[in-house]
């Protein structure tokens, strides 16, 4: 959470308006869609491994997984947009992977997430960034035609 607020408001200050809103409204829509299936499902957790104390909350879908999805897909879109060269993109896209892969693997390895509920997290927040910019794309477009 702290590193969305950190760069949306980077984006923001630095006249990204439209970059910033929608890295603040896929991040924190994710975290609310997180909380609402958590509830829905209420899924109780694995036993942790290594004798570390697992979270108390419901285990599907992840939330890390889901929320760092978000984060990382949404931040990845908005630098890569300003069109920068094939492989500036390309390394961006792979450190975004890196992240989000490292985080969902990291949860299944300490036990705290079935490998369904990172799956699920990870699906969850694909699902949500494509709703969130055919949106944001819409009112783009609606916005910038000419009369």
């Amino acid at each position: 959470m702290a590193a969305t607020t950190i760069a949306a408001t980077v984006l923001w200050l630095k006249n990204r308006r439209s970059g910033s809103i929608l890295l603040a409204v896929t991040t924190f829509g994710g975290v609310i869609l997180m909380w609402a299936l958590k509830l829905l499902f209420r899924r109780q957790r694995p036993e942790p491994f290594f004798g570390i104390v697992g979270p108390r909350n419901y285990s599907f879908p992840s939330g890390y997984a889901l929320v760092a999805f978000c984060f990382y897909g949404a931040l990845a879109s908005i630098i890569t947009i300003e069109q920068l060269g094939r492989r500036t993109r390309v390394v961006v896209w792979i450190a975004a992977a890196f992240m989000v892969l490292s985080i969902g693997v990291s949860r299944i390895y300490l036990g705290v997430h079935y490998p369904s509920d990172v799956a699920a997290g990870y699906l969850t927040a694909f699902v949500w960034m494509t709703g969130v910019f055919l949106v944001h794309r819409w009112f783009h477009e609606r916005n910038t035609k000419v009369s």
